[in-house]
């Protein structure tokens, strides 16, 4: 069997969808795992019922990984019957950093304890909670509050967990116990993120501030709508989210400097991969920064071990972690398209190469252009039945725009992290450093509006 890790990636992808369509109860599926075992050891010679009989246990095992995935303890706030009339006590704490928007304050709260007027009783799980008015809690402060509980509305929250949303009146009804339960290392880097906010708001713009913070530190918010909507169209939108591209950035400025200061080849790996983790618990290790950095780690693994990376073998490794540390990943539009991009590269990318045949190309300065257009044209051809598929958009333009705004945005990342290094420095090289960023924005911004203004650039089905 050739490139084993991709036939067990999709085996085992093959196994949670089955799950999630087919509800088959967790006995039935052990059961039939421990019959394969064993029928295994009986024809451990005959090479294709081994094959067989190894491909069914993957996917027995992707269906079981989905089924213990979703499984929670008795006490957990999912199986809490509750009344959406009733006032209920909750005590916890923040997990996540508040948000606030339109006078309503957001955050993720781990519960320990949920009362009514009957009882009190121990209670687990995640839920989501939205206060009318300014809240100013902290990641890790224990609160108690009274709330009432609602279905979260729509499929979103619930691929995250999140089965209950609790809604408060007024922040007079939350009342901090003077405790903080936050993990130390994680409370020291959202305290790092909001000091580079507040930097990058004193010297920047609010437009090219909110683009900046996305880009380096994937805070999203202040990112205006217009902005947001134009770059979705242009099919453009993945700059401003941290992803793959901007890790790829903080991986070669840390793989670089450590070259600089001459450590050992294999030590860099082991320096690399925990300050790429910081980074990504920085950006708030949001689904694609994961992604991203999980791919990282695999290709500088075999990079420092001075082994050939197979694009397709990394790719499904990677998958596979993914997969493992959440299955529900498999339905996510920005785990199908991440994939589907790097493999319609990997694929397509070689075989436009040789069919124009541009390596006969002498020109240097011809061949690059020519390289980038058809690694651009690559990703658009994975991704753009997708797109279509999700959004009933049609982006011709994307290529295009990939084309001439990808490595501008390369360039504003490097920018913005060198304005985050000189203003920890100084207010005076901070200042030259803005400059250079409300330039590259503008013309970023600029570039992408003018993109959208071509004939039949985008449309909508």
């Amino acid at each position: 069997m050739k490139k084993p890790l991709i036939w067990i990636v999709l085996l085992f992808s093959a196994g949670i969808l089955v799950a999630e369509w087919i509800k088959i109860p967790l006995v039935w599926l052990y059961w039939s795992a421990g019959t394969i075992l064993l029928a295994l050891i009986f024809f451990l010679k005959r090479k294709f019922l081994t094959k067989l009989l190894l491909s069914l246990l993957v996917l027995i095992w992707g269906m079981i990984w989905l089924n213990n995935y979703r499984t929670v303890p008795e006490c957990h706030i999912r199986k809490f019957y509750y009344q959406s009339q009733k006032v209920y006590a909750l005590r916890g704490w923040v997990n996540s950093r508040p948000e606030v928007k339109e006078n309503k304050t957001s955050f993720l709260f781990r519960i320990e304890e949920i009362a009514d007027e009957q009882r009190k009783q121990i209670c687990c799980g995640e839920i989501l909670v939205m206060v009318n008015g300014l809240l100013p809690v902290d990641y890790g402060e224990e609160l108690i509050m009274e709330c009432s509980l609602h279905r979260p509305f729509g499929e979103y929250w619930r691929r995250q967990g999140i089965y209950r949303v609790a809604r408060v009146k007024s922040p007079d009804f939350v009342r901090s116990t003077g405790k903080n339960k936050a993990w130390p290392m994680k409370r020291l880097l959202f305290r790092v993120k909001s000091r580079i906010e507040n930097g990058f708001e004193k010297n920047l713009s609010p437009i090219c501030s909110g683009v900046i913070e996305a880009m380096t530190i994937g805070e999203e918010r202040n990112v205006p709508v217009k902005v947001y909507k134009d770059m979705v169209r242009s099919g453009t939108v993945h700059i401003l989210v941290v992803s793959g591209s901007n890790v790829g950035v903080v991986g070669f400025i840390i793989v670089l400097l450590l070259k600089i200061f001459r450590v050992k080849r294999k030590i860099r790996f082991f320096c690399c991969v925990p300050l790429l983790l910081a980074y990504c618990f920085l950006t708030g290790a949001s689904n694609p920064v994961v992604r991203a950095t999980v791919m990282a780690g695999v290709f500088l693994f075999a990079y420092f071990v001075k082994r050939q990376s197979n694009i397709y073998n990394s790719c499904a490794a990677a998958a596979l972690v993914i997969l493992i540390l959440d299955p529900g990943q498999i339905r996510d539009i920005g785990f199908q398209l991440s994939f589907a991009s790097v493999l319609a590269i990997a694929y397509f990318y070689p075989r436009l190469k040789n069919f124009l045949m541009v390596d006969k190309l002498k020109s240097g300065i011809l061949r690059l252009p020519i390289e980038s257009c058809l690694v651009s044209f690559s990703a658009w051809l994975g991704t753009a039945g997708l797109i279509a598929l999700y959004f009933r958009m049609v982006s011709p333009i994307t290529v295009l725009a990939n084309l001439l705004i990808v490595p501008l945005a390369s360039i504003i990342t490097l920018s913005g992290f060198s304005l985050l290094v000189a203003q920890s420095l100084s207010s005076y090289p901070a200042l030259s450093f803005a400059s250079v960023n409300e330039l590259l924005v503008s013309l970023l911004l600029s570039l992408n509006s003018l993109l959208l203004q071509v004939p039949h650039a985008y449309f909508y089905f």
